[in-house]
Order: C-alpha cells, then structure tokens, then sequence
C-alpha cells in the first residue's frame, strides 16, 4: 500500500510539474519583455494579491505597464532620473494605463508615503539607491512585501511585513463569534488624520449594511448607487484597509438591507457578513443560502 501512495505522489508531482511548466509558456510568451516577465511571476511567487504598488527607481517603463494592467492595482512609480520622466509618461499614456499608473521624479531618502499604506514595494539596485531599512519598513502595510531588482530579475528573496501583535480583526459584526463587540487592538483611538478616502462619501438612509476585517482587507455590503439617482446597486466590495484601493466588488441581485427599518434595515442583516483570513462567508442574495468566496 505505501509503495502504492507513494507512486501515486510522485505521478502527482510530475504532472503539476508539466502542468505549471505548460502554464508558464502559456502565459510567458516567448521574446516577453524582462518586465512583462517579473509582472507575471511576482503575484505567484510573493503572494501579492492587488493593491498599492510603488517602484522605486529604474528607466524601463514595461514593469510599471505591466503590473498596471491588472484590475485591482495602482502603480506609482519613482524615476531618480528627472530628465526620463516625459518619456516615462509618454510610455504610459501609449500603453492606455495613466492613472492606474503614474511616475514622478524624487530623489531623496525619505518615500513619499504615509505609513502602513504599500502593499508591494519594488526596488532597483541598479541606480545607487540608499534607503533606509526602517523607512522601508514603515511605507509598507501589514503583510506589504519587498522585492529588489538587480540587472533586470529579482535579487534575493521577498520580504514580507509581519502582521503586527497589536492590531486586531473584526471578522463578524460584533468582532467575532462570541459576540462581545470589544476590540483587542491597541492602536485604535481618535482619529488624527485621513489614511484614505473612497466613495461614495456620503452614505445616506440604508447605504451600508455589513462591515467586517480580516489580514488589511475591509468587506462591506453596501448600495454604492448615486443617491441622486433614485436606483439601487447593492454590492460586496473589498478594499485593502490601509490604502483604500478596491480589490474586487460582486454585485448582489437583491439584498435584505434594502428593506428599511433600523437604518441598515432588519437587525439581523449585518450578521450575514464574516471574513475570516482569506475566506468571506455571504448569501450573495436575499434568501440565498452562504458561499464562501476566496
């Protein structure tokens, strides 16, 4: 029996093998650019699953087009080079992407960014660049990762942030199965300043029904129609927690919140709602029965 399994896992191993080497070829077509390349292999060797990406230094503008395209990322890209920037720009508008994707010249120690709010930092080795470890460290968000790039392929292996001990999930509508509505986060308090903003930004009469966290994400359940437009569009949408950027948002064809009553509607509905690590569990519906979604 054990020679039996043990050949069965090793036929296994070698058809993932072909099957990952077919879907390489498949999805790396032979004279890719060393851009569209490392666009390809990132999300699956590092984890990276959208976001914030910042790239600091480098000339070619194919890295910054590439991860660009995907629907769920926003690039910002920093030339220490001033005099490549028009051309840089030029890129980016040809290849369709500007505003997903936008390059500005800085030369200085400090990144331009407020702290926790990068998902993937990407780094090029090849221009002299001196950045402080810590300032590497508070740019990134919990479980943000750091990539280096030495002549054009990835140098060394990723670093991801660590989630921190002193921030908390609130993973059901009253922070977890128990019920008991009191948080175990450590940095919560009065505001002191905006992280992001999103819309919409005024939420009106039964606009938001369900809210929960889980490992940077926020899920929440809401109408997201114009309230000037008379109409609804309910939706479970995702956003990274600490920058705002929508991963992804699934329309719902109907949804109890809508009925009215307490504010968000019946009082039950905000329980229809959980997240737990990378699984949410929600009837995609009113009456619909629960799906997972990853």
């Amino acid at each position: 029996m054990k020679t039996r399994v043990s050949s069965r896992v090793l036929s296994l191993q070698r058809t993932s093998l072909v099957v990952a080497v077919a879907a390489c070829l498949a999805t790396c077509p032979v004279g890719a650019q060393p851009g569209e390349v490392l666009a390809r292999q990132i999300p699956a060797e590092s984890g990276f699953k959208g976001g914030l990406v910042v790239l600091v230094g480098g000339r070619d503008a194919n890295l910054a087009v590439s991860l660009g395209k995907a629907p769920n990322v926003l690039v910002h890209w920093l030339v220490r080079d001033g005099a490549g920037l028009a051309d840089a720009r030029r890129e980016i508008r040809d290849a369709g992407v500007y505003g997903r994707v936008s390059v500005m010249a800085w030369d200085g120690s400090r990144l331009p960014y407020a702290d926790s709010m990068v998902n993937l930092l990407v780094l090029h080795e090849d221009q002299g660049l001196r950045i402080d470890q810590n300032e590497l460290a508070r740019v990134r968000a919990p479980m943000g990762v750091l990539m280096h790039i030495r002549d054009g392929v990835r140098a060394g292996s990723y670093n991801r942030k660590p989630w921190p001990q002193d921030v908390d999930e609130w993973t059901h509508s009253r922070r977890d199965a128990a019920g008991n509505a009191v948080s175990k986060d450590r940095r919560a308090g009065p505001p002191r300043f905006i992280q992001w903003e999103a819309l919409p930004r005024w939420n009106h009469g039964t606009k938001t029904s369900a809210l929960v966290s889980a490992r940077g994400r926020l899920f929440c359940i809401l109408d997201d129609s114009h309230f000037a437009s008379g109409n609804s569009s309910w939706s479970l949408i995702t956003r990274d927690a600490y920058n705002g950027i929508r991963l992804w948002r699934h329309e719902l064809p109907s949804w109890g919140g809508a009925k009215g009553g307490k504010k968000v509607g019946p009082a039950q509905v905000n329980r229809r709602l959980v997240a737990v690590g990378d699984r949410v569990y929600a009837p995609l519906g009113d009456g619909a029965p629960v799906s997972v979604l990853d």
